[in-house]
């Protein structure tokens, strides 16, 4: 025994994209792609169709300002205490024209080591022997 095709509502807009379709009929955009296949209807590619943009408001890295970022720190600990990469944090870093996170400049500029395991490895805090 099969299981019964899948039987789209009337009204159906074609020309949107699949997973629009499928996410409000509650299937998967397997199961319209398929339909479209079957019927002979066109597929449309993936991604945004042209001349639409991405909704920008959910992308957290739009809504970080340089401004209220505490410098001292990391951009390990900055990314993480933010929800970003830290290598978002290094291109704000940079934009702002700061010394890289890490470097002999922020040390001195008053940065916080806060990963024990890379204090060493850092040029200022090697001892003497090692240097």
């Amino acid at each position: 025994m099969s299981r019964p095709a899948w039987q789209p509502p009337e009204g159906i807009d074609w020309t949107r994209p699949a997973l629009h379709i499928a996410q409000e009929n509650g299937v998967w955009a397997h199961t319209v792609t398929a339909y479209l296949r079957k019927n002979g209807l066109p597929v449309r590619p993936r991604g945004v169709p042209l001349g639409q943009r991405w909704k920008q408001q959910n992308r957290r890295k739009n809504s970080l300002d340089p401004a209220t970022l505490d410098w001292t720190r990391q951009d390990v600990a900055l990314g993480k205490a933010h929800g970003v990469c830290r290598e978002r944090i290094r291109q704000l870093r940079k934009a702002a024209g700061l010394p890289a996170s890490g470097s002999a400049e922020w040390l001195a500029a008053g940065g916080v080591v806060t990963n024990p395991s890379k204090k060493y490895r850092l040029p200022l805090d090697r001892p003497p022997g090692l240097a």
